[in-house]
């Protein structure tokens, strides 16, 4: 009898010791992570807003103690580069507008020699299989999504977020 009460007080001293071992360390840990998720929001609105040139001559100007003329002419140096900045995005887009097209008219091409090669019955079956393919594909993106708490949600709105700013 003595035995088996000295087993259940060293078992219960164990399960004890086990579950203050799994509680968190610090007890407002969960608020510090709460805390910095809107630092984190805050410095990306903060990113978000477009620093003028004036203000970024502003802050050299505080930093390296300059003159008003070298500030002036700071602040149409930072004018200069925004606006080349601003010129190159818009060759990029018109760039990746005409690589779209061109893609798109590849594409064509192809499903137009493949339909010549397969004939218009078979070309058809074909295209029904990779419609299929395509919604297999989709459910298990989708899947996937929901088994990883929906991240990809997450990075479908980051990336709808990232295209508005353009």
């Amino acid at each position: 009898m003595k035995k088996y009460s000295i087993a259940i007080v060293a078992m219960i001293f164990a399960l004890s010791t086990v579950m203050v071992a799994q509680q968190p360390q610090r007890p407002n840990q969960k608020n510090r992570q709460g805390v910095r998720q809107e630092n984190r929001q805050e410095n990306r609105q903060l990113s978000r807003d477009k620093v003028t040139p004036e203000k970024r001559a502003g802050y050299m100007a505080v930093d390296l103690e300059l003159t008003d003329a070298q500030r002036k002419k700071l602040e149409t140096y930072f004018e200069k580069q925004d606006k080349e900045r601003e010129t190159q995005r818009a060759e990029m887009t018109k760039q990746r507008e005409q690589q779209r097209l061109k893609a798109e008219e590849r594409r064509k091409a192809n499903e137009a020699e493949m339909e010549k090669i397969l004939g218009p019955e078979k070309y058809a079956q074909h295209k029904a299989q990779m419609s299929e393919r395509r919604e297999r594909m989709a459910d298990r993106r989708a899947k996937m999504s929901e088994r990883r708490g929906n991240n990809a949600e997450r990075r479908g709105d980051m990336m709808q977020r990232r295209n508005i700013k353009k």
